[in-house]
């Protein structure tokens, strides 16, 4: 176990060691290998630039990037909907003028077959791209819901 010089119990150290930044547990630390000995072990000492470098980026989320990342992924989501409500709008039309052509006193019924399976044809091209952009927008905001959830936990890694 590793434990601050309080003797409050931090964690296992094989490796590394997270420490949880902004908490009482940033500091000195010593190893379960140093445990018997005072001195001559393994500590790590974070300076107070260090601590208050942590406490920022835990404050604003995981590493200080999450503001810029939930920033991100809110211009992608107001962008994925404008190309949505777009092609909602385009689908509209091209039913319009699919109904116009049906309409179409000009046109014989052999015309209007073919220009309606255009229509139809564009239509399902639309109703793909739609699709795939509802997909999109369902994983980002999934994904960003998931990162989201992370705490305040900043993740330092000291090696011990």
């Amino acid at each position: 176990m590793v434990e601050a010089l309080d003797g409050t119990l931090v964690g296992t150290a094989y490796s590394t060691l997270q420490v949880q930044a902004g908490t009482e547990r940033t500091g000195t630390l010593r190893t379960a290998s140093t445990e018997g000995a005072e001195s001559g072990g393994d500590t790590v000492t974070i300076s107070d630039e260090g601590r208050q470098k942590a406490a920022g980026m835990a404050s604003s989320g995981a590493g200080g990037t999450a503001a810029a990342e939930e920033s991100d992924t809110s211009d992608k989501l107001a962008s994925l909907n404008e190309q949505i409500q777009n092609l909602r709008e385009q689908i509209k039309q091209k039913q319009q003028e699919m109904e116009e052509i049906q309409q179409d006193a000009n046109l014989d019924d052999e015309q209007k077959q073919q220009q309606a399976a255009l229509k139809m044809s564009e239509i399902s091209m639309l109703q793909g791209q739609l699709t795939e952009l509802l997909e999109q927008k369902s994983k980002l905001q999934s994904s960003s819901s998931d990162s989201g959830s992370s705490g305040g936990a900043a993740g330092v890694s000291i090696n011990v």
